[in-house]
């Protein structure tokens, strides 16, 4: 969870026109860094509360399911983190203008090998 609201963080500080594409988490993405942080923090504790409480439910299946919730918070957060990163990368390629198409070179004169002096 850390490293998503990290790179989002990276996000809104280095890109001018940066918007959160999820509706749910666009109120708590455009707070202030420590609210973001306690809020997300919170969303963690809810889950592994949700998860404890399926553990020890009356029902076999809830309770082998009880794993679910804690892995698919954890994928979502690492593929958040890994999309962030893309997008990140992409930005500073854009700006150092990699995308942009190259200059063409005139071809030069070949050039004669070197001659070896020997005493």
């Amino acid at each position: 969870m850390l490293s998503d609201i990290v790179t989002t963080e990276r996000l809104k500080e280095n890109m001018r026109f940066f918007r959160e594409e999820d509706p749910i988490a666009r109120p708590f993405v455009l707070a202030p860094a420590p609210v973001a942080v306690v809020s997300f923090v919170a969303y963690a504790t809810a889950v592994n509360v949700l998860s404890l409480r399926m553990g020890e439910s009356r029902s076999r299946t809830v309770r082998r399911l009880s794993w679910a919730p804690q892995v698919l918070q954890a994928s979502l957060n690492i593929a958040g983190a890994i999309h962030n990163q893309s997008v990140f990368d992409r930005h500073h390629r854009e700006i150092r203008g990699v995308y942009m198409t190259p200059v063409p070179v005139a071809p030069t004169a070949p050039t004669a090998p070197p001659v070896l002096h020997l005493p």
